[in-house]
């Protein structure tokens, strides 16, 4: 009963509580409303057009020189259609030509410019786990990108206040690049002035695997310091209350402005100027009025941000903070002698666990020592932003600016060990995969149920520790995850534009690679290929499978191996094709894989997980002329479901394998799936090959608009002709296949 009369009474305090925050009520509506009725905008912007000539406002510039990036608004399109949209434009690789009517270093912000060029719409993923280029731009109000080869003034009115922000952010840019080496000039940069272009891939990486990605951008943080510590400097010295709270709520807008207004940004004046406006009025400041109101704001202007993951990490980071500090007050007051030391490890506990489902389903993987890192990280966050901005004023001052930037310096490079510390400690990054809705729905409500217990302190982190073991373990996966228990064997194509890449992931999680490569898409390993696999849960890639060395079978596979630590996975074997006379592109790939491959010839198998691959050609002693014909074949049984793997292989290719077959008394088998031979060329896929394997389902994988014109129409006609259901990388996304052994699914991403 004693039990009951405290919860009871814990649930009374909470009605009360929201009683008297009303604006939180409002949030929660507006939540509700944008969740069940709201339509966010069609992601689709204009349909990619050459040669367009249009007339547009110069809104805001990034980069220096000729390398300017411009965001172009207020559009006036050649069919007079005018729109409130912007686009982002770039220098086009001809617009060095002599003809050009002015240079991108010229333009200010304000004018009215016409642009000659091409228009390019942000693609939308064509993979599970792959960034939403699409999404996260029209969030912004970007609709397209485009290509400008030439440009000229129409109306030269210049907004004055906002190019002198645009040059005081060079300056200081030019400042810390002088002051610093240049891997701590881009820290810097980006951590100040929100600049991240001059941020290495390996030093986002490095704060990423460590969960202090976050100080790599200008977030409410660095505002609430910036802002908090002026307001207290001017209040102690020189000026009154008030005018301090004017002039800190002016610097502060200006300062936004400067590093580009991001929703943290916004998110993080609101409540900073409500903070002083508190002080003035003499009324107590309510975090939870002050974050709600800022959401309210930002909701009513921009509902689709609250499917952005930049809103969600915000505004979590902040709750996390003020549920989880306040609610070990109590405890504080007990223990005074270190109550610092509590609120520093309440904060970063709270943020780790309000923000946890929100970095799965963004990366797929979560930094397991991140609580730590952000309490021992972060408390120096206030005297590095504060060392920067100063050095960067006191430039003139030859011996207080090398005073202030060698602190930066040192700071920085504490930085940078000790995540490179952490990185080396067993298990510091697990990939878990995506997770199911309804799992993260009882993540947080068991979360917030365990506020409840704020007099059992050792309960309530036992049921918090509990609550982030399920939603880690795969249990709580997508509702489509293709393994673990189903009894399943998928076949994913990826879209991986003119290339190739197969993924075959077991019910056990076992997952073999066949190829993986593009030679229009760069980076792929790294922003296609390992996304999806993070998005499954895939930490090993038990067998890398090359079929032959071509760049656009190969280049991501390469990415992946280069990169040490091989972006969080684990690389088991990888095979190659068993050849004489190997090629140079070979032998670079067999360079690089650590203790050499496995070498594959016809008639070697390789089991694994309940199926069997077998090779089927290149025959031992195989003379070939060109690299596309030593492509490995590969037959996949599991079951009585049969596969057949070809990569690049063509008429010339399947004769041989014909003739190998015959010599080791083997017919070419009978398949349900086929994935088609060189990206559905009109030279592969004979006649004669498909009457002997029939195929149910073929695949092709190939680019939009590829040069080549693959897949070609006669491969198609004489794949349909043999009775296959042809499907394409190009219109469907990644093409999923699942079995049980006996039943066929397919299904696109792009549906």
């Amino acid at each position: 009963m004693e039990k009951l009369s405290d919860l009871i009474k814990h649930w009374r305090e909470i009605s009360i509580s929201l009683s008297h925050r009303p604006i939180g009520i409002l949030l929660l509506l507006i939540i509700g409303w944008i969740l069940c009725f709201y339509d966010p905008p069609d992601d689709n912007g204009p349909p990619d057009q050459s040669g367009v000539n249009l007339v547009a406002v110069v809104d805001a510039l990034s980069g220096s020189g000729e390398d300017v990036t411009l965001t172009v608004k207020d559009l006036r399109w050649p069919d007079g259609r005018a729109g409130d949209e912007c686009l982002c434009v770039y220098p086009a690789k001809s617009y060095s030509d002599r003809e050009k009517k002015c240079s991108f270093s010229q333009i200010k912000i304000g004018q009215t410019i016409q642009i000659y060029g091409d228009v390019r719409s942000f693609r939308k993923p064509g993979n599970p786990g792959q960034f939403n280029e699409a999404a996260y731009y029209h969030s912004q109000g970007i609709i397209a990108r485009m290509y400008a080869s030439e440009v000229s003034i129409v109306r030269d009115h210049v907004d004055h206040v906002a190019m002198f922000l645009h040059d005081v952010r060079g300056f200081f840019r030019d400042v810390f690049y002088q002051a610093l080496p240049e891997k701590e000039a881009g820290v810097l940069t980006a951590m100040v002035l929100g600049d991240k272009s001059g941020l290495s891939e390996e030093v986002n990486d490095l704060y990423r695997e460590n969960g202090l990605a976050h100080i790599l951008a200008i977030s409410g943080l660095h505002i609430s310091l910036i802002g908090v510590g002026l307001f207290e400097l001017l209040r102690k010295t020189i000026l009154p209350v008030n005018i301090s709270t004017v002039v800190t709520g002016i610097l502060l807008f200006l300062y936004g402005q400067l590093t580009g207004f991001s929703l943290p940004t916004r998110r993080a004046v609101i409540m900073t100027i409500l903070v002083m406006l508190a002080r003035v009025l003499g009324e107590r400041y309510d975090s939870i009025n002050a974050i709600s109101l800022a959401a309210v704001v930002e909701l009513v202007c921009h509902p689709s941000s609250l499917y952005q993951s930049g809103f969600l990490l915000s505004y979590g980071t902040v709750v996390g903070i003020v549920l989880f500090v306040h609610g070990w007050e109590e405890y504080h007051a007990k223990n005074k002698g270190v109550s610092f030391l509590f609120d520093i490890l309440s904060g970063s506990m709270g943020i780790s666990l309000v923000t946890l489902p929100i970095l799965i389903q963004s990366y797929h993987e979560i930094a397991i020592y991140s609580v730590l890192v952000n309490a021992l990280l972060l408390p120096a966050m206030s005297l590095l932003l504060g060392l920067g901005i100063i050095g960067g004023i006191a430039f003139m001052i030859d011996g207080l600016f090398r005073g202030l930037f060698g602190m930066v310096y040192a700071i920085l490079c504490g930085y940078q060990q000790i995540c490179e510390w952490v990185v080396m400690l067993p298990g510091n990054t697990k990939i878990v995969g995506n997770r199911a809705f309804l799992s993260i729905v009882f993540y947080y409500l068991v979360l917030f149920s365990g506020l409840l217990l704020k007099r059992k302190k050792a309960l309530q982190l036992m049921l918090y520790l509990l609550n982030c073991i399920v939603l880690i373990l795969p249990v709580t996966t997508d509702s489509f995850f293709p393994a673990f228990g189903r009894g399943e064997v998928t076949i994913t194509n990826l879209d991986v534009g003119q290339g190739d890449c197969s993924c075959i992931i077991f019910e056990d999680g076992r997952c073999v690679l066949i190829d993986g490569g593009s030679s229009d898409v760069k980076k792929v390993g790294r922003y296609r290929i390992v996304p999806f696999l993070k998005y499954y849960g895939i930490d090993t890639i038990d067998y890398m499978i090359i079929t032959h060395s071509d760049a656009d079978h190969v280049s991501g596979l390469e990415e992946i191996l280069e990169k040490e630590g091989n972006f969080g996975l684990t690389i088991g074997h990888v095979v190659m094709p068993q050849i004489q006379n190997k090629d140079e592109n070979y032998s670079v790939f067999e360079k690089l894989v650590p203790g050499g491959p496995i070498y594959i010839k016809a008639g070697d198998q390789i089991r694994i997980g309940g199926g069997a691959f077998t090779c089927l050609h290149p025959a031992e002693g195989y003379r070939w002329e060109d690299a596309n014909d030593y492509s490995t074949v590969l037959e996949f049984e599991y079951g009585h479901f049969k596969a057949l793997f070809t990569g690049d292989l063509g008429f010339h290719g399947e004769e041989a394998m014909k003739e190998e077959m015959a010599r080791l008394q083997r017919d070419i088998p009978d398949v349900d799936y086929l994935k088609v031979g060189h990206h559905g060329s009109k030279t592969s896929s004979s006649e004669t090959f498909l009457s002997k394997i029939k195929p149910e389902i073929a695949v092709a994988s190939a680019g939009e608009n590829n040069r080549y014109h693959h897949p070609s129409k006669e491969a198609v006609e004489r794949l349909e002709k043999a009775g296959a259901k042809f499907y394409c990388t190009i219109e469907g996304g990644a093409i999923t296949t699942r079995t049980d052994g006996e039943s066929i699914k397919v299904s696109e991403f792009i549906d």
